[in-house]
């Protein structure tokens, strides 16, 4: 048996070029707001999902049964800097960008 390492790096949640799933839903349950929140993905936003997509197909033909470690490299999230190029102003935000980002992984493969 194999053990696959897909690697990544800089995902950069939050910020106006990073990483955001389509499926992204966040509801501010701290305001009393339970009805989730959209993002619209930008141009660039589209085109890095779609990688992220053929990326994941790659890795589960290459992989099969084999399981898959996901190692994440660099920034995660973006953080509060340049609040001009967020896409929230809201740390949790991003953490929860981040989260939903890397559940598409643990879903779609055999992520040890």
């Amino acid at each position: 048996m194999r053990n696959i390492i897909l690697a990544l790096s800089d995902l950069h949640s939050g910020h106006k070029l990073g990483l955001l799933t389509p499926h992204l839903q966040i509801a501010d349950d701290i305001a009393g707001d339970t009805s989730p929140t959209s993002f619209q993905l930008n141009f660039a936003q589209r085109a890095l999902w779609e990688q992220v997509e053929k990326l994941v197909e790659f890795t589960r033909n290459y992989a099969k049964s084999d399981p898959v470690t996901l190692l994440i490299h660099g920034d995660i999230t973006q953080g509060l800097k340049r609040p001009k190029e967020l896409v929230s102003a809201r740390l949790s935000d991003h953490l929860m960008i981040a989260f939903q980002n890397l559940s598409y992984f643990m879903q779609e493969l055999n992520i040890t």
